[in-house]
């Protein structure tokens, strides 16, 4: 019969060492570049999140390819009600 003690032990994964390291080897070797390359540095304040949000929006009207399109995005935050839940 099994002891609690041998049933409650975590079950061991052994992998193949060789695999593994090269794996790790490859990653370690993509992860650089000649020149760093930093994300972009956004300003978080509430007055620049609602500039990018306008400007996201103007860029995507922008975009669409008929004037029919352009007009329908431009008329339909009157026609469409959006609930936001915080929580």
């Amino acid at each position: 019969m099994l002891s609690a003690a041998i049933l409650r032990r975590p079950a061991r994964i052994y992998l193949y060492q060789p695999f593994l390291s090269s794996l790790y080897h490859d990653a370690a070797l993509s992860e650089y570049t000649d020149t760093p390359q930093y994300p972009e540095i956004l300003d978080v304040s509430w007055e620049a999140i609602r500039r990018r949000k306008k400007e996201a929006w103007h860029q995507k009207v922008t975009r669409l390819p008929s004037v029919e399109q352009k007009m329908m995005e431009l008329n339909m935050p009157k026609y469409v009600v959006v609930v936001v839940v915080v929580g």
